[in-house]
């Protein structure tokens, strides 16, 4: 009996360090997921300043154009392009980065739950582990 307590405390043992390396693991990802989701908003933000930027550019070319006469109505197609290209960079960036940051809550969310559950069970394990000592 006291040969099957110590194996059966043994094993428990085992599942416990297991179980303590999963929460390590898991919690390894989750900072890999938090350092992709700040990469992600670094990348937002620089693209947001392009846009920006292009904004600028597009402004500044509207006013040259004012000013040039005989070439404005050429310059105001390539700002009429210019606009659409910039909303349409506009519009993809809020549509990729609401995707993004959604995917990304969603999953941190998840391996916060998993990480969670694996520490109460290892508690548990734990627990058992000292009552059969």
């Amino acid at each position: 009996r006291e040969a099957s307590a110590i194996r059966k405390g043994s094993v428990e043992s085992d599942n416990s360090a297991q179980l303590g390396q999963e929460v390590e693991r898991l919690g390894g990802l989750l900072r890999e997921e938090k350092q992709e989701a700040a990469a992600l908003k670094a990348s937002v933000e620089r693209l947001t300043s392009q846009v920006k930027a292009a904004t600028q550019h597009h402004e500044e070319e509207k006013q040259r154009s004012d000013k040039a006469g005989s070439r404005a109505r050429e310059e105001e197609e390539a700002n009429v392009r210019l606009r659409g290209e910039v909303a349409v960079l506009k519009e993809a960036l809020v549509e990729r980065n609401s995707a993004e940051q959604v995917s990304n809550q969603q999953h941190i969310a998840r391996l916060e739950g998993e990480v969670k559950v694996l520490k109460e069970a290892l508690g548990r394990e734990r627990d058992a582990a000292g009552r059969l000592r």
